[in-house]
């Protein structure tokens, strides 16, 4: 699976599509939690972007342009299930936020330091 991160530098503002085309509309958008973070869902609940300001993944923002550019996900495992992982910082992950699917990971208790996330498989997850 790839995505697509892109970053505006003059806004300071990112964003990661999770859909292999970039294609399509956010049927709806909202906040992670209690982060800086917002996820934009399809007409399904299926979480297709997300929206981050660059002082919450100041990673991500080096990462990106604002064309946007492609990364490959790691295929790993989270508690047994496997994911696709998302993960350019070894920093340690000390908050999660699971939201339809997708585990959000932080560096801090207060979800202000957004590091990667994990997609479920979602053949793993209709067992």
């Amino acid at each position: 699976m790839n995505i697509f991160i892109s970053f505006d530098v003059e806004a300071d503002m990112g964003y990661i599509a999770l859909t292999e085309s970039r294609a399509g509309s956010a049927a709806a958008t909202d906040g992670i939690g209690n982060t800086a973070l917002a996820a934009d869902f399809d007409r399904h609940q299926r979480i297709i972007g997300v929206e981050f300001p660059g002082e919450a993944a100041p990673e991500m923002a080096r990462l990106g342009t604002l064309t946007g550019r492609k990364h490959k996900l790691e295929p790993a495992f989270l508690n047994g299930a496997r994911v696709q992982r998302f993960r350019p910082t070894s920093q340690e992950a000390v908050k999660t936020i699971l939201v339809n699917g997708v585990q959000f990971y932080f560096a801090d208790h207060d979800g202000r330091h957004f590091i990667g996330f994990d997609v479920m498989d979602q053949a793993e997850k209709s067992e």
